[in-house]
């Protein structure tokens, strides 16, 4: 995640904002996503914490979904890679901003 600031925040947030498809199920997508987060913080620094399959096998299907998604946005112009310098995180990060915004009008 680029910038800085709380990353898991912004792993959820960026996640739930590109994998959600219906507006009731954004809340359990970023709830499975601190989930994920969390077990890769714990091993990352060393926790016991013992392997879990459910989330190594959400962790896989939510990162193909994922990338489908950026395909799609990409194709449908809706992701700008031109104020970015081609990153695919900053462009999310604005097509994030890009999201909250309109909805709020």
């Amino acid at each position: 995640m680029p910038g800085r600031g709380d990353s898991r925040y912004r792993f959820c947030l960026h996640g739930a904002a590109i994998l959600s498809t219906k507006p009731h199920n954004g809340e359990d997508v970023f709830n499975t996503l601190q989930e994920i987060y969390d077990k890769r913080s714990g091993a990352a620094h060393g926790s016991n914490a013992s392997a879990d399959e459910k989330i190594a096998i959400d962790s896989r299907r939510l990162l193909a979904k994922a990338i489908h998604t950026i395909v799609d946005l990409i194709q449908d112009k809706k992701l700008n890679f031109s104020q970015v310098n081609g990153k695919i995180a900053k462009a999310v990060e604005r097509y994030v901003r890009f999201k909250v915004t309109s909805c709020s009008q």
